[in-house]
């Protein structure tokens, strides 16, 4: 109710795309991107993955920073497997720690 009918608007209804931003793990900083596909999960790789803690079993949140201060700290940024390799590789950056990537399987 009184959204948009997108498939009668003109460009100027709509609006502009300034940036798209992808976040493949939930409440850590993002990527840019130049293009991605879009699912009906929404953006391809966002949000798939998680910090999950083992002694609790609950996913990390930045909604709790007492429990959890520097997740904000940490980028992540996925890359997509290419030719015969079967892996995304996935890559943190944070100001305080060395730059790590980790293979992780192919979920989607």
């Amino acid at each position: 109710m009184g959204g948009l009918n997108v498939s009668k608007a003109s460009p100027s209804d709509i609006g502009a795309v300034r940036s798209l931003w992808r976040y493949p793990v939930k409440s850590m900083m993002g990527e840019a991107l130049s293009l991605t596909q879009v699912t009906v999960h929404g953006f391809l790789g966002d949000r798939i993955y998680a910090i999950l803690d083992s002694i609790d079993g609950k996913v990390a949140r930045a909604k709790n920073p007492k429990k959890w201060p520097n997740l904000f700290a940490f980028q992540a940024s996925l890359m997509e497997p290419r030719g015969r390799q079967r892996e995304r590789c996935l890559t943190f950056v944070s100001p305080c720690l060395m730059a790590g990537s980790l293979a992780v399987s192919n979920m989607i």
